[in-house]
């Protein structure tokens, strides 16, 4: 049974790396989209000389659009490393293991699942 612990304890610390990657990620994808954003909008503003109620409304869109951004790179990969959200389960993680390493296949979803099938005797 100690082995059975092992393997669950290791696709815990997957998950963890998965969404610390998921978060690297995002906060490159966060400040590359949100540069290029910016300079589309200053692109427009420079070029189009809007009036002040024009550059209001610019302006929030593109604090709307960060904001989702933020909120969708950053901040939901966060709430899932922490746990306050649901994220990736132990089977899916045991399947994108098991795509990755081809010997692997379907022998870390069994070992899984026999642990749950013994955690409930």
């Amino acid at each position: 049974m100690n082995g059975i612990k092992t393997v669950t304890y290791k696709l815990h610390q997957f998950t963890r790396k998965y969404y610390v990657n998921e978060l690297i990620r995002g906060g490159l994808l966060f400040f590359s989209f949100g540069f290029l954003y910016l300079l589309s909008t200053l692109f427009v503003e420079h070029f189009l000389w809007l009036k002040p109620s024009a550059r209001t409304v610019l302006f929030f869109v593109f604090v709307l659009v960060e904001a989702f951004l933020f909120w969708h790179f950053i901040i939901v990969p966060v709430f899932k490393l922490v746990g306050l959200q649901k994220g990736i389960t132990p089977e899916a993680c045991s399947n994108i293991i098991g795509k990755f390493f081809p010997e692997v296949k379907d022998k870390l979803l069994n070992i899984y699942n026999l642990d749950m099938l013994a955690g409930l005797s």
